[in-house]
């Protein structure tokens, strides 16, 4: 009788190892740094917290399911290669993170993280915002542009019309206020200029531009110049 106990007792203890196997499976788990290195090309690195522009593994819901994925801003180590953003997701099944997202930004080399993570439009899927940063060879001022990008159909999907931009205030990360300087003629760099002031507003599913208009002071980058520095802050009329 105990060997006959024995025969049914074995079954029953593998199907119980099988189940609570799969079950341990499905829970949630950040990505080591090994697996975060698979997926970062040759040359390229994730910015570290410490530096100026310092975005940082981006966790949050890209694809509407029940755990987070993971957002990866990197940089190449020569100056003047592009930005690359990866996202990748966890399969709670087979224990593995996979690459479900990545695009290449050619026009920068830097960016910065703005802010926390958002849902504006209410679908559960998170929308990232970011200042990239072009290469400048003259150390000048950059013109540096707004993305706010989210998962749309696999693809990562930029819901901020192109911009470029000298400074920018948000309160909220629904509206920026964008700045760009007019360069007119026998004007120096760091000189005095007229400004444009551009709104952009989230509505139903995208950043629309809703109030643009031009400064009727000039005024300056620096400090030493005759007119007032420029502080969109303050306000500029």
């Amino acid at each position: 009788m105990r060997i006959q106990n024995l025969f049914i007792l074995v079954p029953v203890m593998l199907i119980g190892l099988l189940l609570t196997g799969c079950a341990g499976n499905s829970t949630y788990r950040e990505p080591s740094e090994s697996e975060v290195a698979g997926f970062i090309p040759f040359g390229y690195r994730v910015i570290q917290p410490s530096e100026v522009f310092a975005p940082q593994i981006v966790y949050a819901n890209f694809d509407n399911d029940s755990f987070p994925e993971v957002l990866l801003p990197m940089i190449a180590k020569g100056q003047e290669d592009p930005v690359k953003i990866s996202i990748i997701d966890f399969n709670p099944n087979t224990n593995i993170w996979s690459l479900i997202a990545t695009k290449q930004y050619d026009d920068f080399v830097n960016l910065n993280i703005i802010g926390k993570p958002t849902d504006l439009d209410r679908n559960n899927i998170a929308e990232v915002h970011i200042q990239f940063v072009p290469y400048s060879a003259t150390g000048g001022v950059n013109s540096n542009s707004l993305a706010v990008l989210t998962m749309s159909n696999n693809e990562l999907t930029d819901l901020m019309p192109n911009n470029t931009h000298y400074a920018y205030i948000s309160n909220d990360q629904k509206e920026y206020k964008i700045a760009s300087f007019v360069w007119g003629n026998n004007e120096s760099h760091f000189g005095c200029h007229y400004w444009v002031i551009k709104t952009y507003a989230f509505v139903n599913t995208e950043y629309k531009l809703v109030d643009s208009y031009q400064t009727h002071n000039r005024y300056s980058m620096d400090v030493e110049s005759y007119c007032d520095v420029f502080d969109l802050h303050r306000g500029v009329i």
